[in-house]
């Protein structure tokens, strides 16, 4: 298998680089079991970027750093406590844009011994993946009754929050009916929260308070 991975990184035409800051990441193959796998690590919630995200290990280039591979080596090392000497490249990937506008390399190697892996401050988690699960990615499945329900109730739910705000809009000024679509901001993301228990930042709490703050003067003025 590693024969056909490594002729196949081969047959890539590789991109030109960017002029962005670049970062070296491992795509890291091990044998556990008679089964490949690959290694990711879930970056700690304590972190200001990336916090709680599950990642490659890697990490941005040095000056001291001959080229990218070497990068993603000394950070794999940093980060998992890698042997960098126990790796053997088997190729490279083409190069994806972050959000943050950094150009990511990423490079595949293999672990030629078993290993134990020690994560340092920036991990809070190392697992492995079965490489058959990942090849498996075309195998679509339908969502379950469950998912076709909550989906179901979205939907009505959505109708609904129109209906009531259209006939809401007949009763107010406009100035102040487009004040009122705002309410559908915390309904959603109430929604999301219970449905798909989504975590609510502080913003979100002040952001909807004021939302429905100002929608109770708009309401009380029109009664009086």
């Amino acid at each position: 298998m590693l024969d056909s991975i490594k002729q196949k990184l081969k047959q890539i035409n590789l991109t030109e680089g960017t002029e962005y800051k670049k970062a070296g990441v491992l795509i890291l193959l091990l044998k556990e079991n008679d089964e490949y796998k690959l290694l990711f690590t879930k970056r700690s919630a304590k972190l200001k970027t990336h916090s709680g995200e599950v990642s490659f290990p890697g990490g941005k280039w040095e000056d001291k750093d001959k080229d990218l591979y070497e990068t993603a080596l000394r950070e794999s090392n940093e980060e998992v406590n890698l042997d960098i000497k126990n790796v053997t490249k088997l190729g490279t990937l083409n190069f994806l844009l972050s959000r943050h506008k950094i150009e990511v390399n990423p490079f595949v190697g293999h672990l030629d011994i078993s290993q134990e892996f020690i994560g340092n401050y920036e991990i809070e988690e190392i697992f492995t993946v079965p490489l058959s699960f990942v090849l498996t990615y075309n195998v679509w499945a339908g969502p379950t009754i469950d998912i076709w329900i909550v989906l179901i109730l979205v939907g009505i739910c959505s109708q609904l929050g129109q209906i009531f705000l259209t006939f809401g809009y007949k009763l107010l000024p406009a100035g102040r009916a487009a004040t009122t679509s705002y309410i559908q901001v915390p309904f959603s993301a109430i929604a999301g929260m219970l449905i798909f228990h989504e975590n609510v930042s502080y913003n979100f709490i002040i952001g909807s308070m004021v939302i429905f703050y100002t929608i109770f003067i708009i309401v009380r003025e029109k009664v009086k």
